[in-house]
């Protein structure tokens, strides 16, 4: 209808169903590599409701977890706001403790310990050079992803471009499971940093 499109309410749901399954193989990488199984994990979600608890757990793990690592860098840019300073560089800063929240997540299971600054702060502040990495991997894996993500901008693109768009997804996704499987590795080799 030309310009104008709208997206059906089971395109939303089949969206958050996509964004669940992959956070949750995430989550999955690193739990599998934190306990030292070097093969990818299988993608065995139980059942059939089982896939609907992963999605909606790792949606949510995933949304707490960003929820919590940027609520400083949200203060503060609010903060900023109404003192006519803002540098909104910061909000990225608040992504450094995301990584360590879905690890903390994805290893201990257990959704309150994000909440606990000192399970999140001491490990990176006792490794902090090997966070750095991780988290390097991280926010280009971030990046890159949303720079990918367009889809609504190659409705009418050529074929070939569509395709270039696909295999630039994929790739993005061999980054992230690089960097998912770095945070495992972190944990596997710093896990005496861990204060749980």
């Amino acid at each position: 209808m030309g310009a104008f499109r709208v997206q059906a309410p089971t395109g939303l749901g089949i969206t958050l169903a996509a964004w669940g399954c992959l956070f949750w193989y995430y989550m999955e990488i690193i739990h599998s590599t934190a306990l030292d199984v070097e093969d990818l994990p299988e993608v065995s979600m139980g059942g059939f409701f089982g896939p609907i608890w992963n999605v909606t757990t790792s949606l949510f793990a995933f949304a707490m977890a960003l929820v919590f690592g940027l609520l400083p860098s949200i203060v503060y840019l609010a903060i900023s706001k109404k003192a006519g300073v803002a540098w909104h560089a910061l909000v990225y800063a608040g992504l450094f403790v995301f990584p360590m929240a879905i690890l903390t997540f994805s290893v201990g299971k257990d959704i309150g310990m994000v909440f606990r600054p000192d399970y999140l702060l001491k490990p990176i502040a006792r490794a902090f050079g090997p966070y750095l990495v991780i988290f390097g991997l991280f926010a280009l894996a971030w990046e890159l992803q949303l720079r990918t993500f367009g889809y609504g901008q190659l409705m009418d693109k050529d074929a070939s471009i569509i395709a270039l768009h696909l295999l630039a997804n994929l790739a993005v996704q061999g980054i992230a499971v690089i960097a998912m499987r770095s945070i495992g590795l972190f944990y596997r080799h710093y896990s005496c940093h861990f204060p749980w």
